[in-house]
């Protein structure tokens, strides 16, 4: 299964299957698993991710411990 992580310091986004943790390959900070499946990220255009990515990032930094 497929899992979309954000990074809360660059505000990348990255596909990971199996793993439930990822690092950024941009920067190399943790990331976080986004509240988005696979199946809806695929289903969205490029202006709706980077406004998922956005709203992610936010909550993230909001909690810095999950």
């Amino acid at each position: 299964m497929l899992h979309v992580f954000v990074c809360p310091s660059c505000r990348a986004a990255r596909l990971v299957s199996r793993s439930r943790s990822a690092s950024c390959l941009a920067c190399g900070m943790p990331m976080v698993m986004s509240e988005i499946s696979y199946l809806q990220w695929i289903d969205l255009d490029e202006e709706e991710r980077k406004r998922a990515v956005e709203r992610q990032a936010e909550a993230a930094a909001s909690f810095p411990d999950s």
